[in-house]
């Protein structure tokens, strides 16, 4: 936080920290007033940031890294998404001073996305591969039996289900 105020210091307008709010409460602060997440992560796969923002209509912007862009529809990933460098961050943000921030859309709607999980649980058995083709029991079987010195052979043979040693013989 001390680096974060050094940084601000000349900053020409008002800002604040707040990091003692739980998930729901953060999502109701930023709800209750004209205001913008900024997720600038490295490396995100599937962030959970973005998902709320988008499911919530708050406005963001996010690095274009990991798999944030897929998340976004692809109309709206040139506004919102920025490259992973101090210098792009700056230059996104400043576009959000002149012009404003415009609201992103999912790619797919939570809805499309139940509907899909849903017709994939219907239809499993669709999902899997075809059946083998039947095969004839192998003419010749080969075993490898390792055992314990000092056990007899037949033993090991003893263990084995009987059709193996219909098999053998």
């Amino acid at each position: 936080m001390s680096y974060i105020g050094s940084r601000a210091a000349g900053w020409r307008f008002a800002w604040k920290t707040i990091n003692d709010l739980g998930q729901q409460e953060a999502i109701d602060y930023i709800r209750s007033r004209p205001a913008m997440a900024v997720m600038p992560s490295a490396v995100d796969n599937s962030p959970c940031t973005v998902y709320e923002a988008l499911n919530f209509g708050i406005p963001f912007i996010a690095s274009g890294t990991g798999g944030v862009p897929e998340l976004i529809a692809a109309a709206d990933r040139d506004a919102v998404l920025f490259e992973y460098s101090p210098n792009a961050l700056a230059r996104k943000l400043e576009q959000i001073v002149r012009e404003g921030v415009r609201l992103a859309r999912p790619s797919l709607s939570q809805a499309d996305n139940r509907q899909r999980w849903i017709n994939v649980h219907r239809a499993w058995r669709d999902l899997l591969p075809a059946e083998p083709p039947f095969l004839e029991p192998p003419r010749r079987l080969c075993a490898v039996i390792d055992h314990a010195p000092g056990l007899a052979l037949e033993t090991t043979l003893a263990s084995l289900p009987p059709r193996f040693i219909e098999w053998l013989s």
